[in-house]
């Protein structure tokens, strides 16, 4: 089997790297490898093993730990200005990587920057003053970026696939493929994850972190740069998503990212967080919500309108890059778009239900491998030499309060890490 290893190169070599789309790319490679990927052994101890001390601040601490060679970076704070400051000590290389590609990709479209940032600085007023200060904290960390340049990764896929693209006439911005899958197995117990695909240059600046802002919630998310994508977990709550590029254009208010952040901290339940997370339409999501009392909750939205459906047990649902309600399909910019990944995914976990009427965590990770070099792909990998090429970048899947999956890689070939919460 072919096991795709990213790899990337130091900031210095981006430099040298070769021109796409007009800008300088990512420098990323590919290689051979028939090793196998290691899966964890679920009866051992997860104990996160410690790898190095990577910073200290205040009366705060950040370390990077790793389970089964999947490195995920651990926080405790108690405030969100020192959070901002470890995150940026420490996801430094993730974070300016994003600024780069974000601007090149802002000067590929013939943008105007400071149009940009006006928009920008337009979500800016939604964000809660403590997550202010923690952008600033970001910022004050990495002496070559300011406060604007980490606002605009915050609010960069609202403004993007918000407000740009929608208005932007014979584009096609696909970069994006991203498949969900849960399942009500019980009562009480619900499997839910996903794949994150996206444009293989974005891969350097993905990152797991596991943070604490004392008093408030433990939260173990997926970060892509300064960025906390609603991709993970706390103690009670699980959640995914699904990017649908719609021609309708999308509302401002408190960004996608920052909701994230807020939501994991403060929800205790699958309807807190979807409530949260629909309480404006900065973009275009199909969103899924799992709590630790068993409630399943669907989401598929578009700006000013959401339809949601709660699944009952022996119930299950996948989402992709589409909608399933008929209502909403008028508003796709590609109808057609991952609607065979979408088939074939929904075959798949019907297929695994069939058996015994519940879903693994194991289980779901087979279906999330499905790998045919077909459109109905699930684990994609990059086309050679294309850095814009849509493939599996991460993974992220859960049962209860404690079992499940993370990894920076895809699900085929990579190890699968175990959440640590």
């Amino acid at each position: 089997m072919k096991k795709i290893q990213y790899v990337v190169f130091p900031i210095i070599a981006i430099l040298l790297a070769t021109t796409l789309f007009g800008f300088t790319s990512i420098a990323l490679a590919s290689e051979n490898n028939n090793k196998n990927s290691s899966k964890p052994n679920d009866n051992a101890p997860n104990t996160g093993e410690d790898l190095t001390v990577e910073s200290s601040c205040f009366c705060s601490y950040a370390k990077w730990k790793e389970d089964n060679r999947q490195k995920y970076l651990h926080i405790i704070t108690t405030t969100y200005y020192e959070l901002g400051y470890l995150e940026g000590q420490n996801l430094a290389n993730e974070i300016l990587t994003m600024d780069y590609i974000l601007k090149n990709l802002i000067a590929s479209y013939n943008l105007d920057i400071n149009q940009v940032i006006y928009l920008a600085y337009i979500y800016d007023q939604f964000i809660p003053e403590e997550y202010k200060m923690e952008l600033t904290g970001i910022a004050d960390a990495i002496p070559t970026l300011s406060y604007t340049d980490i606002l605009l990764q915050v609010v960069f896929l609202d403004l993007y696939y918000g407000i740009l693209i929608p208005q932007m006439i014979g584009v096609d911005p696909a970069l994006h493929a991203c498949t969900a899958i849960s399942a009500k197995n019980s009562k009480t117990s619900v499997t839910i994850g996903q794949t994150m695909d996206f444009g293989l240059l974005f891969y350097p600046t993905l990152n797991f972190v596991k943070h604490t802002v004392i008093g408030k919630q433990t939260a173990f998310s997926l970060r892509m740069g300064a960025a906390v994508l609603p991709i993970g977990k706390n103690r009670r709550v699980s959640s995914t998503v699904n990017l649908v590029q719609t021609w309708k254009v999308a509302e401002f208010g408190i960004p996608t990212c920052i909701k994230s952040r807020i939501a994991f901290e403060t929800c205790k339940t699958a309807k807190e967080f979807s409530e949260l997370m629909t309480s404006s339409y900065c973009c275009s999501w199909n969103y899924m919500f799992s709590d630790k009392r068993g409630n399943l909750i669907v989401s598929e939205t578009i700006p000013s309108l959401k339809i949601e459906e709660t699944i009952n047990k022996h119930g299950f649902a996948v989402r992709t890059n589409t909608y399933i309600s008929e209502e909403l399909k008028i508003f796709l910019l590609d109808p057609l778009f991952s609607i065979e990944r979408q088939q074939k995914a929904e075959e798949l976990t019907q297929q695994e239900l069939n058996e015994d009427g519940k879903l693994s965590v194991k289980e779901l990770m087979n279906i999330l491998s499905y790998y045919d070099g077909t459109e109905a792909s699930i684990c994609r990998y990059p086309i050679p030499n294309d850095l814009t090429s849509v493939c599996t970048l991460a993974f992220f899947v859960s049962q209860g309060c404690r079992k499940g999956y993370f990894g920076i890689g895809n699900t085929r070939d990579s190890d699968w890490g175990r959440i640590p919460l």
